[in-house]
């Protein structure tokens, strides 16, 4: 699954299959709303990790668990890298993906997260939406599997493209987020 975020931390797209896998709906979700939908004992968790990547414009990575529709938890992990504005480098936001953590690992998932870099589910269920979703994702990838790509020596490619996916997934959402009830 693919998120946007604007440069406080609210979601500006989130995939379709949060409401699957959750049974929260997009507008619910909207905001920091998502947090609802987060296991309560990895929620305090979840929102730290993100509100320090938010406060330091940071890549993150976090792995928590979730509430399926019929209340049983299940292991995700997700994380975002910062989107810049190419001309003034001014942080717009986030972009990032969420991934069921697949069952096959050996070591049961503990409840955890990363400040300053992001790593690619590399173990999770990744679905994709449409062809943007599908491009943010192999954009994540590609910045998670390069170790010499850090925040400071990203080629400015990535940045703009990134940035840019990101923008364009906020304007394919059916309706703006914040503007119906949670």
């Amino acid at each position: 699954m693919i998120f946007s975020t604007n440069s406080a931390g609210c979601l500006t797209y989130l995939s379709e299959d949060w409401e699957r896998l959750t049974g929260q709906s997009l507008a619910r979700a909207a905001d920091f709303g998502w947090a609802e939908a987060v296991h309560p004992e990895d929620r305090a968790l979840t929102r730290s990790v993100v509100a320090t990547a938010i406060a330091a414009q940071s890549e993150f990575s976090v792995r928590y668990r979730v509430l399926r529709p019929d209340g049983t938890p299940v292991w995700v992990v997700g994380g975002g890298v910062p989107a810049r504005r190419l001309h003034d480098d001014v942080f717009q936001g986030f972009i990032g993906s969420v991934g069921t953590v697949s069952a096959a690992r050996e070591e049961p998932p503990v409840a955890g997260g990363r400040i300053g870099r992001f790593l690619a589910p590399l173990y999770a269920d990744q679905s994709y939406g449409n062809d943007l979703e599908q491009l943010a994702g192999q954009l994540l990838t590609f910045n998670a599997l390069h170790p010499a790509v850090t925040l400071e020596r990203k080629p400015v490619s990535l940045v703009f493209a990134l940035a840019e996916v990101g923008h364009s997934l906020a304007g394919l959402q059916r309706f703006r987020f914040g503007t119906q009830p949670h």
